[in-house]
């Protein structure tokens, strides 16, 4: 008797703390600048790196007129996937303009970032996210 009501205490243990699991997600803030002066409008996503075996989805921010952004990974809230990532950084002034976007300008102005940052397999960035609040600024150089 006593064996049966151990063995079901512990199924409903592992049953309460399976909930809780899934891939979790950390805080990132931080700021980009380009020689020295931050920039706005600079988009920064966090990549998992599955050559690091980190996997899951993006983080992305958009960086405001101080140049600070916060990674924020859709559904699963707030942050970046704790874990090892490559860092690209787009300029949102060189995409090409999205009809009824009117937050863009109406062509394409050119890039304030050198190419190699703005792909994932061509980026020098990485970044560790740890499972605290984390900063990561980027200061680039740009010709």
């Amino acid at each position: 008797m006593f064996c049966k009501r151990s063995w079901w205490r512990w199924l409903l243990v592992g049953l309460i703390g399976g909930l809780g699991c899934g891939p979790r997600v950390a805080e990132v803030t931080g700021t980009v600048r380009v020689n020295g002066k931050p920039l706005a409008d600079i988009e920064v996503y966090f990549i998992p790196d599955g050559q690091q075996r980190t996997k899951g989805p993006r983080a992305v921010g958009v960086t405001d007129a101080e140049g600070h952004y916060r990674l924020d990974s859709g559904t699963l809230g707030p942050g970046a996937l704790i874990g090892h990532h490559r860092v690209m950084l787009v300029d949102s002034l060189a995409l090409a303009p999205v009809p009824g976007d009117r937050s863009r300008p109406s062509v394409p102005q050119p890039t304030r970032i050198p190419d190699k940052y703005m792909s994932a397999t061509t980026t020098p960035l990485r970044a560790e996210v740890k499972a605290q609040s984390q900063v990561f600024d980027w200061d680039i150089t740009s010709p």
